[in-house]
């Protein structure tokens, strides 16, 4: 490598038989099969629990940088835990990952957070200690029979970019993107005009896709869908 601006002058030191000395990675596609067969016995050991672990909140990456896009967090705070009525100690034994140190920080994560529990709730079979004596909270025999192992992350988290929101905004037109959950929910039509157009049609404020407040509604056309991309990065 050639020195670049006022650096130090380069002097390698090639005295330790550096050629016995070389690190390989020739195993890679044996190491792939083992990693491979690892997965598969740790699915078939922990069965019929899901294969990719307990479930996880759904936190902002630090930095401006970065702030506008949502990832899985190491496990929910004991505050979300609470606001929706799980036991610490419980959630643990039900596929629920606890982190005790987690803070939040803004009311929003907490409710997205604690709708997410609710909802892994209301879809988990929950098998019985001793099938002979099942307990309260326990899933009924029908449903245990329904009971299939998932492969795949538990409620997987989604981030969207500028260029789907507007085609979800533009084209569907019946439908809009929280992103904070992933979740697509009905188009509700505001009973007030648009702000700057007066039209009824298409009239929606900027709360409904972004999660902000707004004084008043703003229709698709006069908002811009560059305000929309940017606010949702």
């Amino acid at each position: 490598m050639a020195p670049s601006r006022n650096g130090m002058i380069l002097k390698p030191h090639f005295h330790k038989d550096w050629q016995q000395r070389v690190d390989t990675w020739f195993n890679q596609p044996a190491r792939k099969i083992r990693r491979r067969k690892a997965r598969q016995a740790k699915a078939r050991r922990i069965a019929p629990r899901p294969a990719s672990g307990p479930i996880r909140p759904i936190v902002r990456c630090p930095t401006v940088r970065y702030h506008t896009k949502v990832r899985a967090g190491r496990g929910f705070s004991l505050e979300e835990l609470r606001v929706a009525g799980i036991h610490k100690k419980m959630a643990r034994t039900i596929g629920i990952s606890v982190d005790p140190r987690r803070r939040n920080k803004s009311t929003e994560s907490l409710q997205a957070n604690v709708q997410r529990l609710k909802e892994y709730r209301s879809k988990l079979i929950l098998f019985p200690r001793k099938p002979s004596a099942p307990k309260k909270g326990d899933s009924s025999a029908e449903e245990l029979k329904l009971a299939t192992q998932l492969t795949g992350p538990v409620m997987p988290i989604r981030n969207v970019s500028g260029h789907c929101l507007r085609s979800l905004c533009v084209i569907g037109r019946c439908k809009v993107y929280v992103a904070d959950t992933g979740e697509l929910l009905p188009w509700e039509q505001p009973s007030n005009p648009c702000l700057v157009c007066s039209a009824l049609r298409e009239s929606v404020s900027l709360y409904h896709l972004a999660g902000l407040e707004l004084r008043h509604p703003v229709c698709l056309p006069c908002a811009g869908l560059k305000a929309f991309a940017t606010t949702m990065g």
